[in-house]
């Protein structure tokens, strides 16, 4: 369970940033 929690945790900073 370690690849999905980096795309989850890559997906929640990706949408609130302004980037």
């Amino acid at each position: 369970m370690g690849e999905r929690e980096g795309e989850r945790q890559n997906r929640l900073p990706l949408s609130p940033h302004p980037f």
